[in-house]
């Protein structure tokens, strides 16, 4: 975009006022780099780890936990580092931090800003290798090494470390292109080297304190405070800073820490709803962000702060509506962008000694969360998913990490999954592929006419978001549930209106439009399915258990087709699996769908 065009965006957005401040934001961050970058490495200072290791460190609160971490460990041990749904083999490749094993292939070595990555001969997708060099599974080693006893495991960590700091000089790779990597990185290093530290292994050295330093003063250098749409980036970097300047000594710490606070303060605020759901439209990415605002309100009692007590609710709200997002087969319910929903890789037990316990927790799980306008409704062990109000986050040019899937229901029938969102396959390595799994066509809305109203723009954001959908609650007890919802753009036009009971989840839809004109409705199922269709009324699923659902169609004579689709549960990884496609020509008409589990 150019300079023109983002003054005007800002404009817009944040009236003269806010375009000011951004422009100073900007060109504060510009003047911070640059004399950053001016010093000579002689004079790169270190900082000093909290010591603390008087502190009582009870080794049995790890054993209900041991067989789990040191299963995980053990790979890393093995040299199996698991990037996505690749083994990346971190002692055999050459420079293995600026090494992309998917397309195998290197990242050049110079100097990268965050919003201009798209060079010639360097690898598509920048999100492999920034996951590679996150090292959140790094404080799990550290467990295994104090509940094994086995020195391998220390001698892992810091291996893995120094070769990161000789492979990647100060500035100089693409892993110091995102605020946001070095604030996970140097939460999960610190992280790591505290649990060794309370176990009594000292393996902190100037080198790792030096790298520290450069990692905190660079991304205090450049927050992401001068984004039109402040997003989860800024939630993680000022976090991270928050967090590194809590468990470190140096003698900008207090500055830093009030900085990141305050960011932190107006964030988990701006950026959620009052009942606690994120704003971007995502549950990996609520997940994401509870998790760092969760690990800073944990790590202010180091210093002796506390945040304020609205941070503290909203924080609480945030939990509970992470809470509601856990699906009856434990996982989060997935809709909108992906990402694996956690800052750090660590057992709770661990979380505690590291960060201290937190103040706070999630209250009682909900069915429906009236600012977001999300149905998590459950009954015994059916559940479902289907979120209305805003499309995402941002609006017009933004909301980045949405999808199209308004009044698209995800549904668990007796605890198994039936109808899924089809997820996300790619970021930046195949834009069509990631246009795809955000269109309404992949998930399971309703499409009126042609095509939906939102227009996709490459690769992040959307040129047009679509109007605020509606949901009303009209029965909520522990046999039933039921709402309706409607599109904003079909306001009197349209109505979706859903039943869950323990066995049974329907969903019918009415249409008054003006005239008559074609309508899709795509439902995609979860690839332990399949799927045969035995008339344009019934389509039988079973899988190799020999469970079975019954979808049966009533109202208006309609057209079914199987189709098939990738189900992407996780980045880089698609799944065959089977849906179907309903087609009606609607006018005043009515469509009923019932999905039984039947055994």
């Amino acid at each position: 975009m150019s300079t023109l065009a983002h003054i005007s965006l800002a404009l817009r957005k944040l009236g003269p006022r806010g375009t000011v401040i951004l422009i100073a934001e900007k060109y504060a961050k510009k003047n911070k780099l640059k004399q950053l970058l001016a010093l000579p490495k002689a004079s790169h200072k270190q900082v000093e780890i909290i010591d603390t290791t008087e502190e009582h460190f009870d080794l049995s609160i790890l054993l209900p936990e041991k067989e789990k971490i040191l299963a995980i460990a053990s790979q890393i041990l093995a040299d199996k580092h698991l990037v996505f749904s690749v083994t990346h083999q971190l002692h055999t490749v050459n420079d293995p931090w600026n090494y992309d094993p998917i397309e195998k292939k290197y990242w050049v070595k110079q100097q990268y800003e965050e919003t201009q990555l798209r060079l010639a001969d360097v690898p598509r997708d920048v999100k492999i290798v920034w996951e590679v060099n996150r090292f959140k599974y790094l404080p799990l080693v550290a467990e295994a090494a104090l509940l094994s006893n086995d020195d391998r495991y220390t001698t892992e960590i810091l291996w893995q470390i120094h070769s990161w700091i000789e492979g990647n000089p100060f500035a100089q790779t693409i892993n110091w292109s995102s605020p946001l990597e070095l604030a996970i990185r140097a939460i999960a290093w610190l992280s790591a080297l505290r649990l060794l530290q309370l176990g009594g292994i000292e393996v902190i050295n100037d080198t790792i304190k030096q790298s520290l330093w450069q990692h905190i003063y660079y991304l205090h250098s450049q927050l992401s405070v001068d984004k039109i749409v402040k997003t989860n980036h800024l939630i993680g970097e000022a976090a991270g800073l928050y967090i590194v300047a809590s468990l470190c000594s140096f003698p900008e710490a207090k500055i830093f820490r009030k900085r990141a606070a305050t960011i932190l303060e107006t964030e988990i605020i701006a950026q959620t709803y009052p009942d606690g759901a994120s704003r971007e439209s995502s549950g990996w990415y609520h997940c994401f962000v509870t998790d760092f605002f969760d690990l800073a309100e944990r790590s202010s009692s180091l210093s002796g702060e506390s945040f304020s007590n609205r941070y503290l609710e909203r924080l609480s709200a945030m939990k509970t509506y992470a809470a509601s997002l856990i699906a009856p087969d434990s996982e989060i319910v997935r809709y909108g962008d992906g990402d694996d929903g956690s800052a750090l890789y660590v057992s709770d037990q661990c979380k505690n000694l590291i960060f201290g316990e937190s103040k706070i927790s999630a209250l009682k799980r909900k069915n429906y969360f009236s600012d977001a306008h999300h149905i998590t409704a459950q009954v015994g062990a059916s559940y479902v998913f289907m979120r209305q109000g805003k499309f995402g986050w941002g609006d017009d040019g933004f909301a980045s990490h949405a999808h199209d899937d308004l009044l698209s229901p995800i549904v668990y029938l007796s605890g198994l999954p039936v109808l899924v969102d089809s997820g996300t396959f790619v970021y930046n390595g195949d834009h069509p592929t990631r246009d795809y799994y955000r269109s309404a066509e992949a998930h399971n809305g309703v499409i009126i006419g042609e095509s939906s109203p939102a227009v996709i723009k490459e690769s992040f954001g959307w040129s047009k978001v679509r109007e605020n959908a509606t949901v009303r609650v009209t029965g909520d007890s522990e046999n039933i549930f039921t709402f309706e919802a409607s599109y904003g753009e079909y306001q009197r036009q349209h109505t979706r209106s859903c039943e869950l009971n323990a066995d049974s989840f329907i969903v019918s839809d009415n249409f008054t439009l003006s005239k008559e004109q074609p309508v899709a409705l795509n439902f995609h199922f979860d690839p332990r399915w399949s799927l045969t269709k035995e008339s344009e009324t019934k389509v039988v699923l079973k899988d190799a258990q020999d469970h079975q659902v019954v979808l049966l169609i009533s109202g208006v004579n309609a057209s079914v087709v199987v189709f098939e689709y990738d189900f992407s549960p996780k980045y880089q990884v698609a799944i065959p699996a089977k849906g179907i496609r309903i087609t009606i020509n609607a006018h005043h008409s009515a469509l009923r769908i019932e999905l039984t589990r039947t055994s």
